[in-house]
């Protein structure tokens, strides 16, 4: 990889800096990837936690990771809700800090623009235009979209119209782009429909993919005593959810079926929630007196790694109006050999029904639910042949070590492609 220097434009993901052992995400992974492969990186993002929502209480400027890793906290409001007047004040602080921060720091050879937030993705792209520096915009949420989920439907016409200055600004930033990349194809193909332009080489799908973790085993035998005390019971078969509690999620489904096997007697089963969110004591309230249904928090790398090799399946528990396609959670199963129960339409049934690696039920269909919930703790040989598939898929096509190295192999050909561009060559 030629030496390059990457700005890496992302907030609401964990740092590496950050207290408890953080499982990285996209960024995280991407940043020191790019690095182990001899680039200069700077990840820009807020200064305020969005999962665990607190404010980092660090300076308000580099915080390093070694000679050619530097983060760059940008300051905004706490928010206690995603979705918010207060999380759109704190995105408006954190681009208006970027704009200003930016321009006194080197020019880099390429920008990673992560999509949300708008307002970071609209000053990314001024500033390339304006020191001639390649963006590209990472597409991982349809945003303004993704706002008109959570309104009732009779609101959505004129929520549709109070959002038209965020529509207008994506369409801006997309547009002004070098080139997109999203986490998936449905994604990629909604972002190139807002620039009004065909798909180019400059344009690719990347999925989320996952690190598998391999905690040491002293570990995962903490990890293991910390759930027991929770009320786990490895001798049940454990169905899993592990994310944040938001209103992309349907865990009411999934907590009625649990409900209802207990009325009708399956005594060996219990269902897991692991995360946190603003939806969470409405759906402990739901689950309150149900023996077959615990709630453990946020579990850290060896927590998460020791509920899944106790767990005989993953829950991608999701509304119908979910807008998500290929989220991070579907590989962090079947990095595990889980097999996935999930309500995810789209590219995620169509990626677990191709490679077998699971079962989908609709959102809100309690039977159905049950029914798949049943099958797959009754019957032993079928939960093998779907852990073996979803192992040998994940190792194939969504470890984090082939799809990030695929990534920098094509930001190298962006920033080639962008300098011979600039001097006419």
């Amino acid at each position: 990889m030629t030496p390059s220097t990457f700005w890496l434009i992302t907030t609401g993901e964990p740092l590496p800096t950050d207290q408890g052992n953080p499982r990285l995400l996209r960024t995280g992974i991407l940043a020191e990837t790019l690095v182990a492969k001899g680039a200069e990186v700077v990840w820009w993002t807020s200064s305020f936690n969005h999962a665990n929502k607190f404010k980092r209480h660090v300076s308000l400027h580099d915080l390093s990771r070694g000679e050619r890793f530097q983060i760059r906290l940008l300051n905004g409001i706490s928010y206690p809700k995603n979705v918010s007047i207060l999380r759109q004040i704190a995105n408006k602080q954190v681009a208006a800090a970027f704009k200003r921060e930016a321009k006194y720091a080197p020019r880099p050879d390429l920008i990673v623009c992560a999509l949300p937030t708008l307002e970071l993705c609209r000053q990314a792209t001024r500033y390339g235009e304006q020191v001639g520096a390649p963006v590209l915009i990472d597409i991982r949420d349809l945003w303004p979209d993704i706002f008109l989920d959570v309104a009732p439907d009779w609101a959505r016409r004129p929520v549709r119209a109070l959002l038209n200055p965020m529509y207008s600004s994506a369409r801006k930033s997309l547009a002004s782009a070098y080139g997109l990349i999203a986490v998936s194809q449905s994604y990629l193909d909604w972002g190139i429909a807002q620039t009004q332009r065909g798909l180019s080489s400059r344009d690719a799908v990347f999925p989320l993919g996952y690190r598998a973790s391999h905690p040491p085993q002293s570990a995962l035998d903490r990890a293991q005593s910390a759930l027991l005390a929770k009320g786990i019971n490895p001798e049940c078969r454990i169905f899993c959810f592990i994310g944040s509690f938001g209103h992309s999620y349907d865990l009411e489904t999934v907590i009625n079926a649990a409900r209802q096997l207990r009325h009708d007697g399956n005594k060996n089963l219990q269902f897991v929630f692991a995360g946190e969110g603003e939806y969470g004591d409405r759906w402990r309230a739901m689950a309150e007196g149900l023996d077959n249904t615990k709630f453990v928090g946020w579990l850290d790398a060896p927590g998460v790694m020791s509920l899944m090799q106790q767990s005989v399946a993953g829950l991608l528990a999701y509304r119908t109006t979910a807008k998500q396609s290929l989220p991070n959670k579907l590989f962090e199963y079947m990095s595990a050999g889980l097999p996935v129960l999930s309500s995810l339409a789209g590219e995620s049934t169509e990626v677990i029904r191709r490679s077998g690696c699971g079962l989908y039920y609709d959102s809100g269909d309690t039977q159905a639910l049950i029914n798949s919930v049943l099958r797959l703790a009754n019957d032993e040989k079928l939960r093998a042949e779907m852990s073996a598939r979803c192992l040998t898929v994940f190792r194939r096509d969504y470890s984090a070590e082939k799809i990030y190295g695929q990534m920098a192999e094509f930001f190298d050909e962006i920033i080639q492609e962008s300098s011979a561009r600039s001097t006419g060559n």
